[in-house]
């Protein structure tokens, strides 16, 4: 079994907050796009942990990127491939995700990116929301160590 399949199936429950470790964030969320750089809650993501995103309280729109994606904004309307497009997150719907990251040769230079941004809204003027995150899983023999709160 590797260990992103080990982490799928055990996956971890909220752990409380504490300065050494940060597990849960709760993004308040309404029609304006908003972008959050999820190291600055958690730490470093590059463990390849999964995070558990819940919308709570209305459907949110929702998509990842790089720290280097023009932009940084995210539309419910956009219909194509255009990168303002993002995915519904039904209200009380639960999105277990892995960032990601890689290596994008758009311009024809390479470039290695992190999809550490996520950006968020809900779906309707005058509707606000929660989007609700925690970092839900380890590997084997991980505690929440694994788990550090971000550097000062």
């Amino acid at each position: 079994m590797s260990t992103r399949e080990f982490e799928a199936m055990n996956q971890t429950p909220p752990l409380a907050n504490s300065t050494a470790m940060k597990c849960i964030a709760n993004l308040l969320a309404d029609h304006t796009p908003r972008s959050q750089y999820m190291p600055s809650l958690f730490g470093r993501l590059g463990a390849g942990h999964y995070l558990t995103i819940q919308a709570d309280g209305a459907k949110c729109y929702v998509a990842m990127s790089p720290a280097a994606s023009p932009g940084a904004t995210i539309s419910e309307l956009t219909t194509g491939n255009a990168n303002t497009v993002s995915w519904p997150l039904p209200d009380g719907s639960l999105l277990p995700v892995v960032p990601v990251g890689g290596r994008e040769q758009g311009t024809g230079i390479a470039t290695l990116v992190s999809y550490d941004y996520l950006h968020y809204m809900t779906g309707a003027t005058g509707v606000t929301s929660y989007l609700r995150v925690y970092r839900s899983s380890l590997a084997p023999a991980q505690g929440s160590e694994a788990f550090p709160a971000p550097a000062p």
